[in-house]
């Protein structure tokens, strides 16, 4: 299973995915500690985690909000172990309870990643038990079934793809379950589109001399896709199979690609944008009141 995953142009992996791809040598008592600032070997020194929302923005996590979640995992831990009928009998139970007891839509960049889990795998080895592969990472670990969607919960699943006759973590008769799950189910062609219209939007603001950041975009995001004038509303006039979906669908579809800017003031971009960048992309919307003028393309 690839852990790693893509949020906007830069790599990162997902907090939940640690314990896998350090071999558990990282469990997540040790991830809640290393990001709350209490390990005092600093064991991951320097990581810090990023949360992503619903609107695709992802901001940093402060050290004290990992307080809460390490000790949530205290307690689970002792709480196991008070229940154990013979001694480590409860591990299978950590190993299933504590990756979901880390927060979701969660994550750390890549490039930072490694050198502090390499720095972290270093203080836990033991030199007497040292083997050849100890200190390695495993960016695309077996990861048990039933915790795929957890470990990937609210972030994007690039490259990551499970085999149709494997179960998806939640209730086995829960409507989404089963659609996740469904043989033959085509993966969904929005992040392709998504990115060619990005893609137009960038083309057109050079054009227009106007600046554009995929990252923090002007608003509107608009209600729905019928709010004219909303980013929603574009993509949806360009490519209504795809995109006249509810908010929070959009809201998945855009997760990691593309963001508004925060405290994002209307504007008519979007909509002074349509006619230009339509042709561009093969496309005749079918737009009742569609702008005719707009900004001169130089």
């Amino acid at each position: 299973m690839n852990c790693v995953i893509k949020i906007g142009d830069r790599e990162a992996v997902p907090v939940r995915a640690i314990p896998f791809v350090t071999g558990w040598s990282i469990s997540p008592d040790v991830v809640a500690r290393g990001l709350a600032g209490l390990d005092f070997n600093r064991r991951l020194k320097s990581l810090r985690a990023y949360h992503l929302d619903l609107d695709g923005n992802f901001s940093p996590m402060l050290s004290k909000e990992w307080d809460v979640v390490h000790d949530g995992l205290r307690a689970l831990s002792a709480s196991l172990r008070a229940g154990e009928t013979a001694e480590g009998s409860s591990y299978p139970d950590w190993v299933r309870q504590s990756i979901p007891a880390l927060p979701s839509h969660c994550f750390v960049w890549l490039d930072e990643f490694e050198p502090a889990a390499r720095h972290a795998m270093n203080a836990l080895m033991s030199l007497d038990e040292e083997r050849d592969d100890e200190n390695e990472l495993n960016f695309s670990p077996r990861i048990p079934p039933g915790l795929v969607d957890a470990v990937f919960e609210g972030l994007p699943r690039a490259g990551a793809v499970l085999p149709p006759d494997q179960d998806h973590a939640g209730s086995a008769d829960s409507p989404a379950s089963a659609s996740k799950s469904r043989p033959g189910r085509k993966p969904s062609k929005a992040p392709v589109v998504l990115e060619k219209i990005l893609d137009a939007l960038e083309d057109y603001a050079s054009a227009t001399g106007q600046d554009f950041d995929r990252h923090a975009m002007p608003g509107p995001l608009g209600e729905s896709y019928e709010d004219e004038g909303g980013f929603h509303w574009l993509c949806a006039t360009l490519y209504p199979g795809i995109f006249r979906r509810a908010k929070d669908t959009f809201a998945k579809h855009r997760a990691g690609i593309c963001a508004l800017e925060s405290y994002a003031k209307p504007t008519d971009f979007y909509r002074l944008a349509l006619p230009h960048i339509a042709p561009e992309l093969g496309v005749t919307p079918n737009v009742r009141h569609m702008p005719k003028g707009g900004r001169k393309i130089s």
